[in-house]
C-alpha cells in the first residue's frame, strides 16, 4: 500500500457496513457475513478522499486505484471487528485518540492525511482506522497468549484465515476476489485474450 504500510502500525477503521435485507447482493461492492459495504458507500468514500487530495494540494489518486484500496481496508475492519468479538476485546475512545494523536506527533497531520487519502480515506474516517488498529493489536495479544514462536503464529494465522472463510466474503467482480490467506484483495482477472500460439493456446 505504498507509503501507509509503515503508518499503518500506528494508525489504522471500523466504519460500518450496513446489515442488509432482500436481495445483499444488489448495490453492495462486498458482503461481509450479515455486513454490506455498498457501491455508494465505497464511492462517499473515494471523494472524500480526493477532495482531502485537493486540499493538501496532492495529485489525485485514480478513482479505481482509491475504491479497491479502499474497499480493501473496509472489508479487513468488518474481519478485524468479528475477530474481536470472537475473543472479547474492544477500543476504547481514549486508545483510539492516542493513536492518532501519535502519527500526527511522529509524521505531521498532513503527511497522515496525505497517505490516508491515496488509499481511499479522508480525515473523517480517521479514528476508524485507528481503531483497527487497536482492536488488531488486541486480537493477535489474545490468541497468541503471551507464546511468540512458530506454533503460535501458525495459530494466529489460522485465527484469522479460518474467521475470514466463515464470513464468505464475497466481493464484486470489477473489485476482484477476497484471498482468505494474505487477507486482502487479489485484483480482477484480465479478459484480455491470449494471443494465437501463446502457452496454453494449444495453438
Amino acid at each position: 500500500m505504498k507509503r501507509v504500510v509503515p503508518l499503518l502500525a500506528a494508525v489504522v477503521v471500523l466504519a460500518a457496513g450496513l446489515s442488509g435485507c432482500g436481495n445483499k447482493q444488489a448495490g453492495a461492492a462486498a458482503i461481509v457475513g450479515e455486513k454490506r459495504i455498498t457501491e455508494q458507500q465505497l464511492s462517499e468514500m473515494v471523494t472524500a478522499a480526493q477532495a482531502t487530495e485537493r486540499r493538501l494540494k496532492k495529485p489525485l489518486t485514480p478513482v479505481q486505484q482509491s475504491s479497491s484500496s479502499a474497499l480493501n481496508w473496509r472489508v479487513r475492519e468488518l474481519l478485524v471487528d468479528a475477530g474481536a468479538v470472537k475473543v472479547g476485546v474492544n477500543a476504547t475512545k481514549t486508545e483510539v485518540e492516542g493513536v492518532v494523536q501519535k502519527a500526527y506527533a511522529q509524521y505531521g497531520k498532513d503527511q497522515v492525511l496525505e497517505q490516508l487519502a491515496t488509499n481511499g480515506y479522508s480525515e473523517a474516517y480517521i479514528a476508524g482506522y485507528a481503531r483497527l488498529s487497536v482492536l488488531q493489536d488486541k486480537v493477535s495479544t489474545k490468541v497468541l497468549a503471551g507464546k511468540t514462536d512458530q506454533a503460535a503464529q501458525s495459530k494466529l494465522a489460522n485465527f484469522w484465515r479460518d474467521l475470514s472463510k466463515g464470513l464468505k466474503i464475497t466481493i464484486a467482480p470489477r473489485y476482484g476476489t477476497w484471498n482468505n490467506d494474505t487477507l486482502s484483495l487479489d485484483p480482477p482477472k484480465s479478459k484480455v485474450a491470449s494471443p494465437a500460439g501463446s502457452p496454453g493456446t494449444g495453438q
